[in-house]
């Protein structure tokens, strides 16, 4: 209907150019690209059409779960889980980078969201393709993407490293970052230094032990960046941060608290799970909770919520929410 504006079209097949792929001015891929050669083959048939990643990745992952967990419908975040259709961050991406003919690609999806969860079905209600969780909470791929997507420095260590009844035993440890080298510290004990490779990722295998876990990575052989993830306590209080809400309407006074519980030294617990209940200022109304936890069955309009893996939500309109006990 206007022919001022070039026409794409969410291609769910391979090498296919017959039909309404040999009509639309830019070829978009959904899944379907193999290891890579999929594209190569159609791009060597018709080197004049552009391509575009319209759907990929559908990649599967728990925010702040490290095991496939069937009886909880968790994925581990390692970004090792995706459907047979679809594909880790890291593989469906290596792919497009190493092609500058591709116009980049679109992620299904930024948020988990409703319905389609996968691969497990009910009790699970949320699907866990997103690269954020149902509140907006980063999952580790986040970081993945915010490396090899940004020029700001990044230096990402997963996982937690709260693993009591584990001591001595390995702990997969990951780094995301698009450093030129990392080196790893458990308790200020090197575990080696490693060279990243463009669109990568970086691995250690850790004999757990509490305390903390420390990266520095290198940018031309200088330290640029340090992150450490470390051996919490136990859960003794609430923090309440305000968000910032730029695309609340204006006639609307619209608030989102992050809730998470803290130790003692006022350190995350990445474990914890409580039962938050809250009291907003007279006149104000909660208008939704969550901790996106994608097999969650509790009611998200109420006066409480669970913490999930450290972490959960509430929405006030037209006033604040009161201190926690």
């Amino acid at each position: 209907l206007d022919p001022t504006r070039l026409v794409t079209y969410a291609a769910n097949i391979g090498n296919v150019y017959k039909g309404v792929n040999s009509v639309v001015d830019v070829r978009g891929w959904n899944y379907y690209i193999g290891k890579g050669e999929t594209l190569d083959g159609y791009h060597k048939e018709h080197p004049e059409q552009p391509n575009i990643g319209s759907e990929q990745a559908s990649t599967l992952c728990t925010r702040g779960e490290y095991f496939n967990n069937a009886e909880r419908c968790y994925m581990a975040s390692y970004d090792e889980n995706a459907p047979a259709w679809g594909a880790t961050a890291e593989y469906w991406w290596k792919i497009f980078a190493e092609r500058p003919w591709m116009s980049g690609g679109f992620v299904w999806t930024g948020f988990d969201y409703h319905g389609e969860p996968t691969p497990y079905k009910w009790p699970a209600v949320v699907s866990q393709f997103g690269i954020m969780d149902l509140c907006g909470f980063p999952k580790d791929d986040y970081y993945y993407y915010k490396s090899w997507w940004t020029h700001e420095t990044v230096l990402h260590i997963l996982p937690h490293w709260n693993w009591k009844g584990k001591e001595g035993q390995p702990v997969d440890v990951r780094v995301f970052s698009n450093c030129d080298e990392v080196e790893l510290f458990l308790n200020g004990m090197s575990q080696g230094k490693k060279k990243m490779e463009p669109n990568s990722h970086l691995r250690w295998q850790v004999s757990y032990a509490p305390g903390v876990l420390l990266a520095k990575g290198f940018k031309k052989g200088k330290q640029v960046i340090v992150s450490q993830v470390e051996t919490t306590g136990e859960p003794v209080s609430f923090r309440i941060v305000k968000e910032a809400v730029p695309l609340a309407p204006k006639d609307e006074n619209i608030s989102i608290y992050t809730i998470t519980a803290v130790d003692k030294k006022g350190r995350v617990v990445p474990t914890a799970n409580a039962k938050c209940e809250f009291k907003v200022s007279p006149g104000a109304e909660i208008i939704g909770v969550g901790n996106g936890d994608p097999s969650s069955h509790d009611p998200e309009k109420a006066n409480w919520c669970r913490l999930f893996n450290g972490y959960c939500q509430v929405i006030v309109k037209n006033g604040e929410l009161l201190p926690l006990k």
